[in-house]
Formats: C-alpha cells, structure tokens, sequence
C-alpha cells in the first residue's frame, strides 16, 4: 500500500478491517505513511520513550474502542520523567467517564506519596480532561524496563505492587538497570514475590555487585521463561539465580554472557560443572530450550568469543541431554530485548 494513500482512506480501510488483525499489521508494514493516531488500531504493545506527546496518550484514555487494544508497555530510555508513567497506565485502562481538573494532582495524594509524582506536563494541565482510571488500578499483562537508573526504578516497582497488575501480570523484562543498590535489589525481589503467582517470563540483568543480596526468584512458582544479561562465567552470582529456579517447571533460559572471568581453564570447568548439575535438578531438567547469547565479550573479540563460548560449553557440560537442547547465538539485542 502506498504511503501516498489519503488519509480518509487509510482510516475506512482501518475502519473496515478493525476486526481482522492480521491484515491491519500486513497494511501498516508496508505503509509508512499513515499518521501515528492509526498505529493504535494495529499493534497491542505501547512503547514510551521521551519523545512521546502527552496528547498522544490522552487518545488512547479518550476513544473507548482502543482503551482495550494497547495491553503491553514498554518504557524505552531516555526517559527523563518518570511522572508520566502512572498516568500512561491509567490511560490504558478501561474509562467510563472523565473529570477535569484546576490542578495537577490535586485529587491524587496517595499517588504522589507512592510514586513521588510533582506535576503532569504542562500540556495536560492545561484545558485537558484527565480521564478518572487515574484513579483506578492498571491490569497490565507486560511490561519492559529499559535503562532506567535504580533510584527511579524502585519507586516505580513499589507502586506497581499496589495496583492490580499484580493480579495480571505475565512478562516482565528490566534491562540496562544493573542492581546497584540493596535497595533497588529488594525492591525488586518484593515485586517477583507480589507477582510470583502467575509471572510466567522474566528477563533481568545479573550484574553482581559486592555487599549486595542475590536477587529472590523462589516466588515465582509460575515462570516458564527466564533470560539472565550481563551473566560472568566463573561468579557464583548467575549460578545462586538460577538454583533457585529449581522449584518452577522452567521451559527456556537464556543466558547473555559478557564475561569468562576468571579466565583460567580449571575454574571455567568447575563453573560449567556446577552449571550442568543445576540443570539437571528437578524444575529445570525438562528444559525446552536452553540459549546462550555470546557477547559482547570483554576478554575475546567478538570474532572468536562465540567459537570459545560454544566450546566450553560443549566440552564441559557434563549431560547429553543438556547438550541437545544447546543453542550458542551472536548476541541480538532486538530478538532478546524486545
């Protein structure tokens, strides 16, 4: 389809085809062209970063037949100003009516205690309805982090705790937010408790930092997916994280390695040694698929670190039936991360 389309055409076609999702998808491929207010009728996943208009998420609140279309956020980076969050959540949910009003946040303390909120932009104070599920609880079913820094992410995780997402909550991806901080860390081991119930995929960065806990994944009892980045051959950190998934019936893990430290051969072998055993415990034995994405290393160029990679795994891992389901992969941030 043509980006020289009118546009009053392009809106009957998406008025036409509203129901067949398929076909919207395959138009708004090959049409480049269509104006972004369209782009809400043909993908279910939100992505706000900082160049994001504030009218444009007043649309979505605004018109009742997208309210349940967007289901999956992504807050992209740079992402400056975290106040807009809670109101883009709000936005997603379903709204039966609207209330004005003369301030921003005047009705909403419990917000602004939770979330440390100070003001809407001022393009949404001014002569803007602000719809009423501000006040009510987001049921999101996904959400992705990216390169948020920790003291902006803890209250975000903190206030995700208290709203309905929780309760509906199947995928979770937080990179580029290396724990830096105790309390970011607890922070997010009370999320994986709050969400351990029904959280089924979860990608999150395993930087280990010293004084710091291991991140608390034994609550989540329902994960099937998990994809641990910037892992280290040879701490014990990503092997602590992933012994605990022991007690779910895990289907795929996915590990990004950035390092073989130490770089010794005997400690490379006892750390892959100890690796194969944790899988072959109960809960990770009937692995589906097991991935490891090299890169990028920071003791090899990138020209043989896969070669390395894939060899010490092969050599080293000490069941046949692990070494059936390995997959060795250049790094690929888009399939990874988004």
């Amino acid at each position: 389809m043509p980006a020289a389309v009118p546009l009053e055409l392009t809106d009957r076609i998406i008025d036409f085809l509203w129901y067949d999702r398929a076909s919207l998808r395959s138009c708004a491929v090959v049409s480049r062209g269509w104006r972004a207010a369209s782009h809400y009728h043909l993908f279910n996943t939100f992505r706000l970063d900082d160049s994001t208009a504030p009218n444009r998420l007043n649309h979505i609140a605004c018109t009742p037949r997208l309210q349940r279309v967007v289901e999956h956020l992504a807050v992209n980076s740079p992402l400056h100003d975290l106040s807009i969050v809670p109101y883009l959540f709000a936005s997603i949910a379903d709204c039966n009516s609207q209330s004005a009003l003369s301030r921003p946040f005047a009705s909403f303390p419990t917000l602004m205690g939770i979330c440390s909120i100070s003001y809407f932009p001022e393009s949404l104070v001014d002569d803007v309805a602000i719809p009423r599920a501000l006040l009510e609880a987001p049921r999101l079913l996904s959400i992705t982090v990216a390169e948020v820094a920790a003291e902006e992410l803890t209250p975000l995780l903190e206030w995700f705790r208290t709203t309905a997402t929780r309760e509906t909550l199947r995928k979770v991806k937080l990179w580029g937010v290396p724990p830096h901080a105790i309390d970011h860390v607890q922070a997010l081991s009370d999320f994986v408790s709050a969400t351990g119930d029904i959280l089924e995929e979860f990608t999150v960065s395993c930087i280990p930092f010293y004084n710091v806990p291991t991140l608390d994944l034994t609550p989540a009892k329902s994960l099937r997916s998990v994809c641990l980045l910037d892992a280290a051959i040879g701490t014990n950190e990503i092997l602590s994280l992933i012994s605990q998934l022991s007690s779910c019936s895990l289907q795929e893990l996915q590990l990004q390695i950035t390092s073989l430290r130490p770089v010794k051969e005997e400690q490379r072998k006892s750390f892959w040694g100890r690796f194969s055993d944790i899988l072959s415990q109960a809960g990770l034995k009937d692995l589906t698929k097991l991935v490891l994405w090299c890169g990028p290393l920071q003791e090899w160029s990138p020209e043989s670190s896969q070669d390395i990679l894939e060899a010490d795994a092969t050599r080293w891992l000490r069941h046949q039936h692990i070494l059936d389901k390995l997959e060795v992969r250049a790094w690929d941030p888009l399939t990874v991360l988004w």
